[in-house]
């Protein structure tokens, strides 16, 4: 019993100080350069051998993978063999937002953005856009980055304390919608 808590708190840190090299000893094929924010075990569910992350991917907190369907549990006393199972790929320089979840199944294609807590239920192609419960093509990564483009602050690369000065110095802009961004004038 305290054995068994103790590798669950070592799993947990192991995670957090090293989440693609805590992948990589479950057994999940992760390229290189990517980026895992705030994974925890279990987050990819109880197969994690059947998902694959190419290169320079980005998965935010709260991320869920899910390779099987549980649901097979209510027919197990007919049916004891019966498990649905499915891998996950995503392919390279794709970006998940927070809180998503990506069901057995899917592949998601190179230059890839999901939007936050999407779930994504259907394989999507690559330089897509998609976003909502079920996700949806919202627009495509080239005319995405356009319109990131526009709102920029122009502080992708300074230092902490470098973006707070400038951020709270710089004029604010409100969009189509009424949200309000920081941008650097154009």
């Amino acid at each position: 019993m305290i054995i068994n808590v103790i590798k669950q708190i070592v799993k947990h840190i192991q995670a957090k100080i090293s989440p693609v090299s805590y992948l990589r000893g479950c057994g999940v094929n992760v390229g290189e350069r990517c980026k895992i924010y705030s994974l925890h075990p279990g987050a990819l569910g109880s197969e994690p051998y059947l998902v694959t992350i190419g290169n320079d991917v980005i998965i935010t907190a709260g991320v869920r993978i899910i390779t099987h369907d549980g649901s097979t549990f209510l027919f197990r006393k007919s049916k004891p063999k019966i498990d649905v199972m499915g891998p996950v790929h995503i392919g390279d320089n794709t970006f998940i937002g927070m809180n998503s979840v990506i069901m057995p199944g899917v592949s998601i294609g190179k230059n890839c953005v999901v939007g936050a807590m999407s779930l994504v239920t259907r394989p999507i192609p690559d330089n897509s856009v998609v976003a909502g419960n079920p996700a949806k093509f919202i627009t495509t990564t080239a005319d995405f980055e356009q319109k990131l483009s526009m709102k920029s602050s122009g502080t992708g690369e300074l230092s902490y304390e470098e973006k707070k000065s400038i951020l709270l110095k710089m004029e604010e802009r409100t969009d189509e919608v009424g949200r309000v961004w920081k941008v650097r004038k154009h």
